[in-house]
């Protein structure tokens, strides 16, 4: 995990992909790893890979919010952060708001 979150900061998807696969591979309820999983993917404009994480994500967390959970998550780089929060939002993870820097994010369709 922290080598892909590493890797995914770097702006690295590919190798980003590659590290938290693995981590996967040791827990696969790993929900840190399937967020940083998804945005990566999304990134690389591998879809339909991050949609798939998404529902992964929501069979581990019905009621996941990529908001509630950044919120609580230690994460201060601006840069990095805003990363992190546009990939998740893009892969239709993010509620109706995610933070007051970002005003709208449609909702995740079905």
């Amino acid at each position: 995990l922290l080598l892909g979150r590493a890797y995914y900061f770097l702006g690295d998807d590919e190798q980003a992909e590659l590290n938290l696969e693995q981590a996967l591979e040791r827990n696969a309820e790993n929900l840190e790893a399937r967020l940083y999983l998804a945005a990566s993917l999304w990134h690389r404009g591998e879809r339909d890979g991050a949609r798939w994480q998404v529902d992964e994500i929501h069979a581990l967390e019905p009621a996941f919010r990529v908001d509630a959970w950044l919120s609580t998550y230690p994460l201060t780089d601006p840069a990095g952060r805003r990363r992190l929060r546009d990939g998740l939002a893009a892969t239709g993870l993010a509620g109706p708001a995610l933070d007051s820097t970002r005003a709208h994010v449609g909702a995740r369709g079905s």
